[in-house]
């Protein structure tokens, strides 16, 4: 049996909220061209102002992980610690957490 990972959680989120997230705005961007409303325009918008901050939030968090494995990796070579590797999953989940957490905030808003 496999070891469940943070990463493949995060994925698994993802790709179970995004469809229902993309079929919501659809049908909501599919009612504004008949009917526009404010409320419509602000989900448009809202709807591609946040990717660029879920990518840039996943680049921080990316950044941060990674700082805090170099800072293990000095540690380890000046003999103050005795963890040498790189934990690759630890910086994948570390993109895909703000991502995950972004589906995850649209899907339950969106379903109301």
């Amino acid at each position: 049996m496999t070891r469940r990972t943070k990463a493949g959680s995060n994925l698994a989120t993802i790709g179970l909220y995004a469809p229902a997230v993309v079929a919501a705005r659809l049908q909501m961007l599919a009612l504004e061209v008949s009917k526009p409303s404010a409320a419509g325009r602000r989900e448009a918008v809202d709807m591609v102002a946040e990717k660029p901050l879920a990518f840039v939030l996943a680049g921080l968090a990316v950044q941060a992980e990674l700082t805090r494995q170099t800072m293990r990796f000095w540690q380890s070579a000046f003999g103050l610690s005795r963890r040498r590797h790189w934990d690759h999953e630890a910086v994948a989940a570390a993109a895909l957490r703000p991502l995950a957490r972004q589906v995850r905030a649209n899907a339950r808003r969106l379903g109301r």
